[in-house]
């Protein structure tokens, strides 16, 4: 399956662009007018900036928030992603991510979590 992304497709009010076996994506714009992505699943979800570098916004599983504390209430428009603190792969709580989806001992955690790593993989296949 694949979904094209268009900027014309994220509003205000998060619609969800397609979905299959409880596990959904939905467009949603931020106040500040960045673009949001979330991709979600009874565990959880993880919300990614698709038109601002792919950076991982939010991610919250089990319950639990998987990123840092921040004052900032939502990201930024900008081309210098390091300075908007939302460039996950960058915080230790990057590491965390693997630990608490390993630490899940679920079906659905490991259909998660094969999920995201094939999302990463393509990401980084593509070079960004």
């Amino acid at each position: 399956m694949r979904v094209s992304l268009r900027p014309v497709k994220f509003t205000d009010a998060e619609t969800v662009l397609v979905g299959h076996e409880g596990l959904t994506a939905s467009g949603f714009r931020y106040a500040t007018e960045v673009k949001g992505l979330r991709i979600s699943n009874k565990l959880g979800h993880i919300s990614l900036l698709p038109f601002q570098g792919q950076q991982i916004w939010d991610a919250a599983f089990s319950g639990r928030l998987l990123t840092m504390a921040s004052t900032f209430t939502g990201p930024y428009p900008t081309q210098d992603y390091l300075s908007t603190y939302g460039a996950f792969k960058s915080f230790p709580a990057y590491a965390e991510v693997s630990f608490s989806l390993d630490a899940l001992d679920t079906h659905d955690a490991t259909a998660l979590k094969s999920t995201i790593t094939e999302l990463v993989g393509e990401m980084t296949s593509h070079g960004r």
